[in-house]
């Protein structure tokens, strides 16, 4: 009963204007509204940021709260309905990810792999370096796929992986041969 008492007095003082008092309304809510939002994401979704908007929104609205109702449940109200906008943002850009993902790779790939075939022949050392600097599972992909002109889907199936996460580590194994190349000299920033 004393924690809802220093929690109505907390309200009472934050709607007087005292927005210092507004923390320890977050101390006493913060585990309840986690807990809505960590059960209503997706693991890997961003709940810190979610937790922090639905203090913020009610921050905002708290003139609009009635004093003497249940404050618990108009927080936990507000933290259900900003994780389940989130929950449907992250949804849109899976959906996204996954309709277009692979045709954005594809035609990066396609640009970076032009580019590599067409590099002079006094840069090979400097790649051949940047190539052996890369980690052993990272490495072993490259030399398969531009070495031995192995494609993806087999290099996935080979590691019992999808296609899309062998293009996945040529894509971040080329950005760092094009750190290392740039560090080198080899390549201007930006290219």
């Amino acid at each position: 009963m004393k924690a809802m008492d220093d929690l109505d007095a907390a309200i009472r003082q934050v709607q007087a204007g005292d927005r210092d008092a507004y923390r320890v309304v977050v101390q006493r809510c913060e585990a309840t509204v986690r807990l809505v939002v960590a059960a209503a994401l997706p693991p890997g979704a961003p709940i810190d940021d979610v937790v922090n908007e639905v203090f913020l929104t009610a921050y905002l609205k708290l003139r609009e709260y009635e004093r003497g109702t249940d404050f618990a449940a108009w927080v936990r109200s507000i933290a259900w309905h900003k994780a389940q906008n989130e929950r449907r943002r992250w949804r849109r850009n899976r959906a996204r990810e996954e309709a277009f993902g692979g045709e954005i790779l594809e035609r990066v790939a396609a640009d970076v792999d032009a580019g590599m075939r067409a590099l002079r022949a006094d840069l090979y050392r400097p790649l051949r370096e940047c190539v052996q600097a890369l980690a052993p599972a990272a490495r072993a992909i490259v030399e398969k796929h531009y070495f031995h002109e192995v494609a993806c889907s087999d290099i996935g199936r080979a590691e019992g992986r999808p296609e899309g996460w062998a293009r996945l580590v040529l894509f971040r194994a080329r950005e760092a041969i094009a750190r290392c190349l740039r560090s080198k000299g080899v390549m201007a920033e930006g290219s």
